[in-house]
């Protein structure tokens, strides 16, 4: 098993811990990310995905998600030609990227759905269900590690972990450029440091600006890209439309809970 990723929140630079993280999180936010994509006609993007994390699978295993799901994405838009910049202020969690051979354990898990949203079980059972299926196709069953037939292993092609730029970066401090990607993607990252957090309590004294990091998000996305994040009240309605919402815990943590895919 992995070791605690918060028992040193933030070791580099102080300030905040690599969130653990699990296959399929924002799967819903992915597909109505993929959907847009096919309808857009663009041939060509350029992305980033801040503060991935990683996960508990087996060392043998990549085990950070969002790059490669942020790629399945792409793939199944019938988009070949793209970049996805991979920034993250722990270089553990870039080493992930080059693991080789690239293979990823994911399983069929609905453990993020909770009975806060609309739809029946049985639709996002087969929602998820048919996620899990399109995560790539050169899979196998992985029955020796969890005995069952809902966890498979994914071999990433050479053709997608080429395209992947890993970038040991500080969202709060470092600067990453306006109007340069087509598509940001940044969840449960940003609610590390919202006023009450115990680890920001412990390690900062002073919370950063949420919404000064939010607006560096936004503005580094080209007019006509798309942003998934966990932050509600973050972008102003006249520039932003949103594309999909959906929450995923208990209404009260609304803050880190909410998945949203939005277009500028």
């Amino acid at each position: 098993m992995l070791e605690s990723m918060n028992a040193n929140p933030y070791a580099l630079k102080g300030k905040m811990p690599c969130a653990n993280t699990k296959f399929g999180r924002h799967y819903r936010a992915f597909d109505a990310l993929r959907e847009q994509m096919e309808k857009s006609g663009k041939k060509h993007y350029d992305c980033i995905v801040v503060g991935p994390g990683m996960d508990s699978a087996p060392a043998e295993f990549i085990r950070t998600y969002q790059p490669f799901e942020l790629a399945n994405s792409l793939m199944h838009a019938g988009i070949e030609d793209y970049q996805i910049d991979v920034m993250d202020m722990n270089p553990r969690v870039l080493e992930e990227l080059k693991k080789r051979p690239a293979k990823i354990l994911v399983r069929n898990s609905m453990i993020y759905e909770y009975k806060y949203d609309i739809e029946t079980d049985a639709d996002r059972v087969s929602e998820f269900t048919k996620y899990h299926y399109r995560f790539f196709w050169n899979d196998q069953l992985a029955d020796s590690f969890f005995g069952d037939n809902h966890t498979k292993i994914v071999e990433i092609p050479e053709t997608v972990t080429s395209k992947l730029k890993p970038i040991q970066g500080d969202i709060i401090l470092d600067d990453i450029g306006k109007e340069k990607y087509d598509v940001a993607v940044c969840t449960v990252v940003l609610s590390h440091y919202y006023p009450g957090n115990i680890n920001q309590i412990l390690q900062m004294g002073e919370a950063p600006n949420v919404g000064s990091v939010m607006k560096k998000l936004k503005d580094s996305v080209n007019p006509g890209g798309f942003m998934i994040s966990t932050e509600l009240g973050t972008c102003g309605p006249d520039e932003w439309e949103e594309i999909a919402f959906h929450r995923n815990y208990a209404p009260e943590n609304h803050e880190t809970s909410a998945e949203l895919v939005r277009k500028r």
